[in-house]
């Protein structure tokens, strides 16, 4: 149980982290003229990962990070409980578009609502549940 607790900590300060690294990267992106990266922030990598289904390519959808951040949310979940619940879901969940096992436990809150995210450690897909 300390285990489970000490990495969802573990993964929420890398989270944290990683969001004020990207904020930070799309706030000096904005400043410069042509098209913002918020939606693919790696056009070739999410290239790379595009698989084709039914005749259609399907790309990786990313964290809606900025549209968290504008409404209010930060990374976390409401309670334990919850992170016990819902962790393992995601963990045991396969990415629909590049097929990888074992998706990253991303959850958000914002005080009042929970959003919890299931993410493709490999192409960055991205699942809210």
């Amino acid at each position: 149980m300390n285990a489970l607790i000490e990495k969802q900590q573990d993964r929420i300060a890398d989270l944290e982290q990683a969001l004020n690294e990207l904020l930070s990267a799309l706030d000096a992106q904005d400043e410069r003229p042509g098209p913002s990266t918020a939606v693919f922030a790696d056009a070739a990598r999410m290239r790379a990962f595009s698989v084709l289904e039914n005749g259609h390519v399907k790309r990786p959808v990313l964290l809606p990070l900025r549209e968290l951040i504008a409404a209010g949310y930060r990374p976390g979940a409401p309670s334990l409980e919850c992170a016990e619940c819902d962790g393992p879901i995601a963990e045991r969940s396969t990415c629909e578009v590049c097929g990888t096992e074992g998706m990253e436990y991303v959850p958000f809150v914002n005080g009042k609502s929970y959003r919890p995210f299931a993410r493709c450690p490999e192409c960055q897909h991205a699942v809210e549940f």
